[in-house]
């Protein structure tokens, strides 16, 4: 019996589950530094469509707990 691992469905599985994962670990980053940013942006072109971007702009620590901006 032939099984694909690399079908569309299980693909599509996997990328939700990852998805699911860094949400999680992105929120929870947060949640511990208790900043962040939300920066929306979106304008219309000439072909009617609005390209839109969505940044999250939060802090992180390192090992020698130094904080840098992540987005």
């Amino acid at each position: 019996m032939r099984v694909k691992l690399i079908s569309p469905g299980n693909v599509r599985s996997l990328l939700k589950s990852l998805k699911k994962m860094v949400a999680k670990k992105i929120v929870h980053k947060i949640r511990c530094q208790k900043k962040a940013c939300v920066i929306f942006n979106s304008m219309q072109e000439y072909t009617k469509r609005k390209p839109s971007v969505f940044l999250m702009r939060y802090l992180e620590s390192d090992s020698n707990v130094e904080l840098y901006i992540c987005e």
